[in-house]
């Protein structure tokens, strides 16, 4: 969003870690004009939103948010070398190495659990 704000601003700097799809909504909201402004907050806001809700879902367990998020992560990297902005690719590639070790480590993560609760096994008392 900050990116976004910048770029429409008139302010020719970009942090690496924004996102391809972001940097293609700013490109055509320029091209609108003033109503463009608005209409690039609220998609780019869109945009945003939808990665937060995967950081949620990733954050509780689930790992399809992981793996769905971290393929649109890819592709917006894909995006990133269409602006040709290495850095930014960079930084996309080291993130999608951190997300799919915290997907690897929900795996084992699960087996462990799985582990744990075949070992308590039934409880029983003493026999009498």
């Amino acid at each position: 969003m900050l990116n976004s704000v910048l770029n429409l601003s008139g302010v020719h700097f970009q942090f690496i870690f924004g996102l391809g799809i972001t940097q293609l909504v700013d490109l055509l909201a320029s091209r609108a004009g003033s109503a463009g402004f608005v209409l690039d907050l609220v998609i780019n806001g869109f945009v945003a939103a939808v990665f937060v809700v995967f950081w949620n879902f990733a954050r509780k367990g689930h790992k399809w948010a992981f793996m769905v998020g971290m393929s649109l992560y890819a592709l917006d990297g894909l995006l990133m070398l269409l602006f040709k902005a290495l850095l930014a690719v960079a930084f996309h590639a080291v993130a999608l190495f951190s997300m799919y070790g915290g997907a690897r480590a929900l795996s084992q993560l699960k087996d462990l659990e799985e582990t744990m609760q075949l070992a308590e096994g039934p409880v029983s008392g003493p026999s009498s």
